[in-house]
């Protein structure tokens, strides 16, 4: 090194879009060469007085040629040499020339203009410089001979201790912008990783990116983003001569200050335990993503009486945040109150349609009566004093919790009436008792008085508890008259709304007895998180997941990280983050499971890994198979959730595993199904419809769709249709019938 100087860095940056000659313009190379200059100086050390930027008409080849003489001339042996150019490239005669702005517009293998890249990296050499080589251009690539591979290929030209190129695209390949990026996509990629923001570009265990790691990561992202925006080739090389790895760029821990998996609260896979579980208490509410606005349309629109999801898509975390979250929110769970409670005060007769609404109607005033009290609300005192002259000495009991008031809700006295003091004469009966339809009415003049000026939204939740075992007619007209209850209650309320909150698949059964498609259309709100047309990071179920991690690296003081950044591009060839979704049913709940059980195999690992992800699959096929049965549980098929996954390995057995990976027939399904004995008590047809409507099967029909019943527009069954089509397992079940 002359005079003891230490390593310096130079940079030359050369970008043309528009050329002199007729080439065709390329976008975005300005903005290329600037964030480069700028990565360079704040990320890799480069003085600004070492950076020299030629672009379009001072990027002609003379001055090229000139600046790299510059460089020359003040370089020290050792020092290290940054080459990136974003131009049109080409190869010919097995080296790749770029395009400057006087390159010659001629395919006659004429090189007018344009600039041999490894006759440059031989003006280098006497200056016995290392030499990093960065070159966005189509056909960048080396030409390397039959059997030679790029990382042993030995340029003839370099002689410094490693001489190294990165080229976007290889002999055959043109290079790709990226619009949504505003970059080369190439480029982009590059500019993320020597930034520090890309994880997977990191050297395994380390802080540094090198050679090796970077060319990976490249390797990975870009071909996968031009293969889908394009639907074409593009493959990063790198080539040149090296002794071993070399190291691009080591960081500052505060720099790489990124988070562990094994540090990241994906949350818990229900609402109840995630508000008892999270690390911090302000993670629930950190942690809630609005979707569709749920939150803002629900305090805005005074028309929603349901919020409707399929099992698992968040209706009770969205109660529990808007119920902790705003004050004129009151969020319950009515599960512990039973059908048979409801029905034991009935006073119509048993075929009469409407006879549970008074009965309900009292229960959910009374609990939203004791929820004013507990809270202090306006008026709190008054329904104190009624609670305690209907309930007496057990009015604290009634408060206490749900459970102690189910024993209570519902007092034997209550069906022939009760004694209130004077002060309610006017809603007594002539014998001095207040009746079950007059304490309502009580009830709903007290809360228009002192809720005049106050919008009060009751959520209820739990409705999944009433159908524990099978749902009878008689529990199905209680659910539909505490549908028609709520609605009659929302008329009557001035500035009260009740809003019941119900699965999915209950609804539906329930639509099969009265036509409810008016109410659920017109006064709804469905927690849907099926993906739309697009990027996959506006995806709800990502956004979902990247609000957690970001929660995660504010909460310990951390580098905020992208999801995309803590897994592989691919699994096999396939997109990770589809791959993974094609393990659910579209809900936050198995977005949950999924990524804890990976986090249980991540160890120290700060990004997840491809065999981390298939390690995954086997217990998550569990969770997802005990979900679906439990969806079961209240029809013909509960109980037989093992002898039902035997049919599908049977199934797979049958057909030598790859086949069902694919698609399996309705004969398919007949012999294995009647072959176990003790699914014979259920008729076929009824078991796949269940089946469907659960998520486990998806069906083919004529018109080439395949349709999944927690997708958007789900089929409704027919027998004669179905036996004309063909079905899939779901792929998160694939590991439970041993396909995987």
């Amino acid at each position: 090194m002359k005079g003891g100087a230490t390593m310096r860095s130079f940079a030359l940056l050369v970008g043309v879009s528009h050329f002199q000659y007729g080439l065709k313009s390329l976008a975005y190379i300005e903005n290329d060469v600037n964030e480069m200059a700028s990565v360079l100086i704040q990320h890799l050390g480069v003085s600004e007085d070492n950076i020299f930027r030629l672009t379009d008409d001072c990027a002609t080849n003379l001055s090229i040629q000139t600046v790299a003489d510059k460089i020359i001339q003040q370089a020290n042996p050792g020092d290290r040499i940054i080459l990136y150019f974003a131009t049109h490239g080409k190869t010919l005669y097995e080296t790749p020339w770029l395009a400057t702005y006087d390159a010659q517009d001629k395919d006659n293998g004429d090189t007018q203009g344009w600039l041999n890249f490894t006759s440059l990296l031989g003006c280098f050499h006497q200056a016995q410089c290392n030499i990093l080589g960065f070159l966005d251009s189509c056909q960048s690539t080396m030409f390397l001979a039959r059997g030679m591979e790029e990382t042993t290929y030995v340029s003839p030209y370099c002689q410094g201790q490693y001489s190294i190129v990165f080229s976007a695209a290889g002999v055959d390949e043109a290079a790709y912008p990226d619009r949504e990026y505003e970059h080369g996509c190439w480029t982009y990629y590059l500019l993320t990783a020597l930034e520090g923001k890309a994880l997977q570009a990191f050297a395994f265990g380390t802080n540094r990116i090198t050679v090796n790691s970077l060319q990976e990561y490249l390797l990975q992202n870009v071909s996968h983003r031009v293969e889908n925006i394009y639907g074409k080739k593009q493959t990063p090389h790198i080539w040149g001569t090296r002794a071993e790895d070399v190291i691009v760029n080591e960081y500052a821990s505060k720099e790489l200050n990124a988070l562990k998996i094994k540090d990241i609260y994906f949350g818990e896979i229900d609402a109840d335990s995630e508000r008892d579980s999270s690390p911090n208490p302000e993670f629930f509410a950190r942690n809630y993503y609005d979707l569709n606005s749920i939150c803002e349309t629900l305090l805005s629109e005074n028309a929603i009486q349901m919020i409707i999801g399929n099992k698992g898509t968040g209706k009770t975390f969205v109660g529990e945040y808007l119920g902790e979250n705003h004050e004129q929110i009151i969020y319950q769970s009515v599960g512990a109150i039973p059908s048979a409670d409801i029905k034991s005060i009935s006073f119509a007769q048993s075929n009469q349609k409407g006879k549970f609404c008074v009965a309900w109607t009292y229960a959910l005033y009374t609990i939203f009566a004791c929820c004013i009290v507990k809270g202090k609300k306006n008026g709190h005192e008054e329904f104190a004093d009624i609670l305690q002259q209907i309930y007496g000495e057990q009015y604290i009991l009634l408060l206490a919790n749900p459970v102690k008031r189910r024993n209570i809700l519902f007092r034997k006295y209550i069906k022939s009436g009760v004694r209130l003091s004077d002060k309610y004469k006017i809603y007594s009966e002539s014998n001095g008792l207040t009746t079950l339809s007059n304490l309502t009415i009580l009830y709903e003049d007290l809360f228009n008085q002192y809720f005049s000026n106050e919008r009060m939204y009751f959520l209820i939740d739990g409705l999944d508890d009433q159908l524990r075992g099978n749902m009878g007619t008689e529990q199905k007209a209680s659910l539909l008259d505490l549908i028609e209850a709520t609605q009659s209650s929302n008329n009557i309320l001035e500035n009260i709304r009740f809003i019941l909150m119900f699965r999915n698949d209950i609804l539906n059964t329930l639509n099969e007895e009265a036509n409810l498609n008016k109410t659920v259309i017109a006064r709804s709100r469905i927690l849907s998180w099926l993906p739309t047309d697009g990027n996959k990071t506006e995806a709800p179920l990502y956004q979902f997941l990247q609000k957690r991690i970001s929660t995660c690296a504010a909460y310990y003081n951390k580098t905020n990280i992208t999801l995309e950044q803590i897994l592989p591009p691919k699994v096999g060839k396939k997109d990770t983050w589809d791959w993974i979704m094609e393990l659910t049913t579209y809900t936050p709940r198995d977005v949950i499971a999924f990524f804890n059980i990976c986090k249980t195999h991540a160890g120290e690992q700060k990004y997840l890994l491809e065999s981390n992800l298939w390690d995954a699959t086997r217990l998550y096929a569990d969770y997802l198979w005990r979900e679906m049965t439990d969806v079961m549980n209240g029809t013909c098929l509960s109980g037989l959730a093992d002898e039902l996954i035997s049919v599908f390995s049977e199934i797979a057995y049958n057909h030598n595993v790859v086949n069902l990976q694919t698609a399996f027939s309705f004969e398919d399904f007949y012999i294995a199904y009647n072959a176990n004995e003790q699914l014979h008590s259920v008729p076929i047809n009824s078991a796949m419809k269940i089946l469907y409507e659960v998520g486990a099967m998806g069906i083919h029909l004529k018109d080439g769709k395949t349709y999944w019943y927690f997708r958007e527009n789900p089929i409704s069954y027919s027998s004669e249709q179905w036996r004309e089509s063909t079905f899939d397992l779901h792929k998160g079940l694939w590991k439970k019938a041993h396909i995987w």
